[in-house]
């Protein structure tokens, strides 16, 4: 297979892994071959091969690294256990399909074109090529979180976005790492029976043929075949000892012509059957016996295990296009090992990342951080260092530099050498960015140029309000899409939290503690300053519009207060709808995939959008009240349904009521207050908003009257207001309850001479409601209809009846039973099922009556 073939124009994504990277190729061949961007490429190769091809550079070549975290990024891998990142596997996204190559080639000349290698090659046009595709995602998902690195996490973000194959269940691959489990161990557990032959051609062995011993131990075979080629490296007498000792029949070949054989192939013939692992390891000890997470040196791999024939298992052996030329075993004593070890000699320390910053410094990343002195290189210069940031600005010299090193008080290097990001390019070649993405769906652009609109767009850039807006619910989506025999719901909230890992706007959450504010807290802190100490400047303003906060306005510029919150109504309406969307998403129980607490920040920074809304005059008052009591609803509870807080358990629920920001508590207050307030027709509301008073207000500090409170309320309505005042009247709307009123207003709608409610004795059934006005109680629709709304109205689940002769009961969950007549000598009716609140909803929908509830089933009087 010629690997350089997939080079072509077309692809949207290129990310390889590599040990060795030949820089001239790739950079001035390979990368061009993939047409322009938007294009996302990444090469992770071995962090100490890597710098020894930058050492290898003479500074007029310097020019080389132009192009390196520019156009493209490359990162060197160093594993915690100093193993070497060994791994050889490149893919290639293209609009609607993606080829994934693994092998044993690096992405060199010869590792790509000229050398004796073995790849494979897996598409999404297949189910083992997806599901080989889906877990090389996960390993380099794995590779990625490990690495902590923002550029290398944006590009796999973007990669996830661009590839609808990348979600969804891995299903059986012969995709195999070993992060976990050495891949020798994985080989052993598939055999498929007693191995026996054994094939085995690797170029590199661990010097006294370890690795070798522990197959033969392993798999003990009847009959090896070992493979040579140019300059097999591993110490002759020690392999011919393992022979020796292996208790087999061994038969040695050796290629012909002398060539450099660099495929790495293990094969076992069980009877008809085989299996075959090729791909990145050697016959080395840190290759197949070790995992790269071990402190002993193991080697992250990447090998393809498959079952087969006999014949399949022996052919890769058997058609490199070379003579196979059977040796004595005289010949191992001329084999010589010949470490090619990168970490032999590498410098104190290991520059992982060099980053220009906006204002022309380099910051850098560095294991262990640079020590007082130490200073930062480049081919024509050095600069001292402050911390991990260069002591003066860089891009303005003639020559800029392009790579950067360390170096001591005396000049002598300290580091290995990197490329220099320039985050900017980088992402114009990731792809121009679509400014739709900063906003909400469901805003025009226009909108988002209103200040109202950059608000909520800053957010939506920072948190994750509605779980299925996000691109992880959308590829989890199309995973179901294209998988719907899966039917478990662990599996796709597991799908969607490991999707949600890729959403950048995790992390916010993540750093969320005790000693980290809550996202938005400078918001909260610029409403306070807007609220109680400049009520006629716009920090907030500032803040949204990316100036930097907490700085006057320029020389002769009052700041933007000219600038006007009001929307039209269209625009009124979209932007409506979208907090609405918000609001009630805080009561989605998905947000725990993001964290437990992730609603409570949420909660947060939609009570400050509320805020500067109504102060700012930016909604009408009516849609901000409904938008507050959405959102207290879902934080809450509504009486009807727990909200977040009412499932949240014991320890949950206390941790977010302490870490609740205080402004938050107070604001919520006032918000409650402005939508209740006297001269307000509050009353149309007040039992909606009884469940949030009393558990908000009275039941915890998510409401708490305070100074801020006062605040608020005065800037919204231009005048003081006590803060005993404001308590008072929200106390009073916590606990006020007009039946009178309510009673008149429905006999009125329902043409009905009275109606009343009593409240009974009855624990399951404590409230009656009277009509008077029917004479046929079991046919008159509106006995249904009076009692189903006094039950709302009163947020009961049961109900008695008195209409007329008639007395009933609506228990759901019972059947329903009625009376007519007196005590003594009345009719008993009963209905034969037990009746549902959505029975009675569509009884009600219907225009029914009580006959139909209860199916007029008689029985005889006690």
């Amino acid at each position: 297979m010629k690997v350089a073939a997939h080079f072509r124009p077309g692809t949207r994504a290129f990310w390889g892994t590599t040990y060795a990277l030949e820089l001239t190729l790739f950079d001035q061949y390979l990368l061009r071959q993939l047409g322009g961007p938007p294009l996302n490429v990444v090469v992770l190769a071995d962090h100490w091969k890597l710098s020894q091809m930058w050492d290898r550079l003479e500074p007029d070549e310097h020019y080389l690294a132009r192009q390196a975290n520019r156009v493209y990024l490359l990162r060197g891998v160093q594993l915690p256990g100093g193993g070497a990142f060994h791994p050889k596997t490149f893919l290639f996204a293209r609009r609607d399909e993606a080829t994934l190559v693994i092998g044993s080639g690096n992405l060199t000349r010869s590792g790509l074109d000229a050398g004796k290698e073995v790849f494979t090659s897996f598409d999404t046009s297949t189910d083992e090529g997806l599901a080989t595709l889906r877990a090389w995602a996960r390993w380099i998902g794995w590779l990625v979180d490990n690495a902590d690195d923002e550029q290398l996490s944006r590009r796999f973000t973007a990669l996830r976005e661009q590839s609808p194959w990348m979600p969804g269940p891995v299903g059986p691959t012969p995709f195999a790492v070993n992060d976990e489990q050495p891949l020798l161990e994985q080989f052993v557990e598939q055999l498929p029976g007693t191995v026996d032959e054994l094939h085995v051609s690797a170029p590199y062995y661990d010097r006294d043929a370890l690795a070798l011993a522990g197959v033969l131990g392993r798999t003990s075979p009847k009959r090896l075949h070992l493979y040579l080629g140019l300059a097999t490296s591993v110490h002759g007498p020690s392999l011919a000892g393992v022979l020796q000792a292996a208790g087999c029949d061994v038969h040695l070949h050796r290629f012909e012509p002398a060539t450099f054989v660099h495929a790495k192939l293990v094969g076992a013939v069980c009877g008809d059957q085989g299996l075959l692992l090729c791909g990145s390891p050697n016959l080395s000890r840190a290759a197949l016996t070790l995992t790269h997470a071990d402190a002993s040196r193991g080697n992250c791999e990447v090998a393809l295990i498959r079952r087969g024939s006999a014949d399949q298992v022996r052919h890769p052996f058997l058609s490199s296009g070379l003579e196979l030329i059977d040796v004595p075993t005289d010949h191992l004593h001329d084999l010589k090992f010949d470490s090619d070890d990168p970490a032999e000699g590498r410098p104190i320390v290991a520059l992982r990342r060099a980053t220009w910053r906006k204002d022309g410094r380099i910051a850098i990343t560095a294991e262990p951080e640079p020590e007082p002195g130490q200073q930062l290189a480049w081919a024509h210069g050095t600069t001292p260092l402050d911390g991990n940031l260069s002591n003066e600005a860089l891009a303005d010299h003639d020559e800029p530099p392009r790579l950067a090193w360390l170096a001591d008080r005396d000049g002598e290097i300290v580091s290995n050498a990197v490329a220099i990001d320039d985050p900017n390019a980088l992402d114009r070649s990731l792809a121009s960015r679509d400014p739709s993405r900063d906003r909400p769906g469901e805003m025009h652009e226009q909108d988002a140029e209103t200040p109202l609109g950059r608000l909520m767009g800053w957010l939506h850039q920072q948190c994750i309000f509605d779980i299925d807006e996000t691109p992880a619910a959308r590829r989890a989506q199309g995973a179901q899409d294209e998988a719907p025999e899966e039917e478990s719901t662990d599996f796709w909230d597991r799908l969607i939290s490991e999707e949600l890992n890729y959403d950048p706007r995790t992390q916010n959450y993540r750093r969320i503690g005790p000693t980290v504010m809550p996202i938005g807290h400078d918001l909260f802190r610029e409403l306070e300053i807007m609220l109680a100490k400049a009520p006629l400047d716009h920090p907030v303003l500032r803040l949204i519009t990316g100036a930097p906060t907490g700085e006057p306005p320029p020389e002769g510029d009052d700041g933007p207060t000219g600038v006007s919150w009001s929307l039209e109504a269209r625009q009124r309406v979209r932007v409506t709808n979208v907090l609405s969307r918000w609001c009630r998403a805080v009561s989605d129980p998905r947000h725990a995939l993001l964290r437990p607490d992730a609603p409570a920040a949420n909660y947060q920074a939609l009570v400050s959008v509320l805020v500067t809304a109504w102060a700012e005059g930016a909604l009408d008052e009516d849609r901000l009240v409904r938008l507050a009591g959405e959102l207290f609803g879902a934080f809450l509870g509504d009486g009807k349904s727990p909200g977040f807080l009412g499932r949240a358990d014991e320890q949950l629920r206390a941790t977010v009521l302490y870490q609740l920001d205080d402004a938050v508590s107070e604001w919520a207050a006032a918000l409650a207050y402005l939508a209740l307030r006297p001269h307000r027709p509050w009353k149309s509301i007040v039992y909606e908003w009884q469940p949030y008073l009393r558990r908000g207000l009275i039941d915890s500090n998510v409401m708490s009257v305070g100074e801020r409170t006062g605040e608020l309320v005065g800037r919204v309505l231009g005048e003081e207001h006590d803060q005993r005042e404001i308590e008072d009247v929200l106390l009073a709307r916590a606990e006020y309850l007009d039946e009178e009123k309510w009673c008149e207003g429905l006999a009125e709608t329902l043409g009905l001479r009275r109606v009343a409610l009593r409240n009974i004795g009855n624990e399951h059934v404590p409230l009656r409601i009277i009509i008077d006005g029917i004479k046929d109680p079991l046919a008159d629709p509106r006995v249904v209809e009076a009692a189903l709304n006094a039950m709302r109205f009163r947020k009961t689940e049961a109900i008695g009846i008195e209409a007329g002769d008639c007395v009933a009961v609506l228990r759901p969950g019972h059947p329903a039973v009625a009376r007519m007549g007196s005590m003594a000598g009345g009719t008993r009716l009963k209905s034969t099922v037990v009746i549902t609140a959505d029975r009675l909803a569509a009884i009600e929908r219907q225009g029914g009556a009580l006959s139909e509830l209860l199916g007029l089933q008689t029985a005889a009087a006690a």
